[in-house]
């Protein structure tokens, strides 16, 4: 079907067209990490060992829990921090209260009733998004001597 126009057409209302929505792109969270084996050290007769963790992933780690094993004398212990705090024997050197994607932070075992010095380990490590090991988690196992 045809339509004729007849009369001014400059007085005709104009109608834009809505464009068309094009969708966001949203962040996927990338929850990843690296850890090692740090150091070995005591604290009032109580040895510990010390791990590096750095966030290679793209969401904030707030919380960590380290479970180790000492393969040896069939000894574990597990400790949960909402930080990340480097030591050097009693003293805490520095603490992160997260670790922020890129990050380099540290976490340390509970304390060990023996000296771990070439002994063969089992280390669990766990990061999380939130508080008290709350939110988005991801856990690493490995193995290592001091």
């Amino acid at each position: 079907y045809y339509a004729t126009t007849q009369g001014e057409i400059v007085t005709l209302p104009v109608l834009t067209a809505m464009p068309t929505l094009t969708p966001t792109s949203t962040l996927t969270p990338v929850v990843d990490f690296s850890v090692s084996f740090r150091e070995d050290d005591i604290c009032s007769g109580k040895y510990y060992i010390e791990f590096k963790v750095e966030n290679t992933g793209n969401i904030i780690y707030q919380s960590v829990w380290v479970s180790v094993t000492n393969n040896d004398d069939s000894e574990t212990v597990d400790a949960s921090y909402d930080k990340f705090e480097e030591w050097d024997a009693c003293a805490i050197n520095q603490t992160y209260s997260d670790l922020d994607p890129g990050d380099v932070g540290y976490t340390r075992s509970a304390d060990l009733t023996n000296d771990p010095n070439g002994k063969s380990f089992s280390a669990k490590v766990k990061v999380c998004s939130g508080p008290g090991l709350a939110g988005t988690c991801r856990e690493k196992g490995f193995g290592f001597t001091p």
